[in-house]
């Protein structure tokens, strides 16, 4: 047992100064750290993910959702994983695949309001109102004191009616 507490011991250390590199902006040797902490242990959850955030953080967005794979793979209802690979599609530009994933976990958290304000968010990024404006009706049904999504809503409404609103929108008349 002993053997097996020094390889946790050490692992987490690798994980540690991994950590401790990133919070650096010292990015490449963040990732060899987290390499090595998965190399004495490939199932790792805790060196997965931070590798996975440091190959976000340098735009290596392929490598990034391999990393969350191999995490999901091991835990596929991780909700922090998930929520990741969701923050890696939305900054890579891929806000349809984030919002299909949103879905997803919607699915399994249905009770979720900030799932749905996230959907709707992305849906408005992507240029889909109509979209965001079902997701932010969806949540503000599971917690109508939400009174920021009905201001989402109201801006929504008035970009639809040739108001002020959000601006640039298909969904406008104008």
């Amino acid at each position: 047992t002993s053997l097996a507490f020094g390889s946790y011991g050490i692992k987490q250390g690798f994980n540690n100064l991994g950590a401790a590199c990133a919070e650096n902006g010292m990015l490449e040797e963040a990732r060899g750290y987290f390499e090595q902490a998965l190399t004495l242990d490939a199932a790792y959850r805790t060196a997965l993910s931070n590798l996975a955030k440091v190959f976000a953080s340098m735009r290596k967005w392929a490598d990034a959702k391999k990393t969350l794979k191999r995490l999901l793979d091991l835990d596929p209802k991780n909700h922090d994983a998930r929520m990741q690979l969701v923050t890696i599609l939305r900054q890579s530009g891929q806000g349809h695949a984030a919002v299909f994933e949103l879905e997803k976990l919607a699915k399994d958290e249905p009770k979720n309001v900030d799932i749905l304000v996230l959907a709707g968010d992305i849906s408005m990024e992507s240029g889909d109102s109509l979209m965001a404006l079902t997701y932010y009706q969806r949540a503000l049904t599971l917690d109508s004191s939400r009174f920021d999504l009905l201001e989402k809503i109201q801006r929504l409404l008035e970009v639809q009616a040739g108001g002020a609103g959000y601006g640039n929108d298909p969904f406008s008349s104008t």
